[in-house]
């Protein structure tokens, strides 16, 4: 499954912001809603309703729950979390291409590491000559 972040956070952003609550359903009036409660501009108390159900069988019920816990909060945090763990899927990536490199350059390294051996030994020999005043061929 992939997820599109843009297009969630989009979404998540365009929602009502605030807390959202659902109904619990009971035996005696099998009700579910769900629904924010709130003081608009005007200072009036307003009730808004998302989904609702009633009678014998409320299938909506645990979806008003669903609805009311993925509020806008919860989904933006969500989506934050999602980018992070990509951020970290990236870097692990990148990690395990360096080692790679890194191992192919110690191959090639000890593949080469006698002549760089013999080639050190004969600059440090005229490098010594030098600071003693002899010739630089040594």
């Amino acid at each position: 499954m992939t997820l599109n972040l843009d297009d969630l956070e989009r979404v998540a952003k365009a929602a009502t912001p605030g807390v959202w609550t659902s109904s619990a359903v009971d035996d005696v009036i099998p009700v579910g809603y769900v629904r924010r409660t709130f003081t608009d501009p005007t200072g009036r108390r307003v009730t808004e309703y998302v989904a609702t159900c009633a009678g014998t069988t409320c299938p909506n019920a645990a979806n008003a729950a669903h609805i009311a816990a993925f509020n806008r909060e919860t989904a933006l945090y969500l989506i934050s979390r999602a980018r992070g763990a990509e951020r970290l899927e990236e870097m692990l990536a990148l990690t395990q291409e360096l080692w790679g490199l890194n191992n192919e350059l110690d191959d090639a390294l000890d593949d080469e590491r006698p002549a760089l051996e013999r080639a050190i030994k004969k600059a440090s020999k005229r490098l010594s000559a030098l600071n003693e005043g002899g010739p630089a061929n040594g």
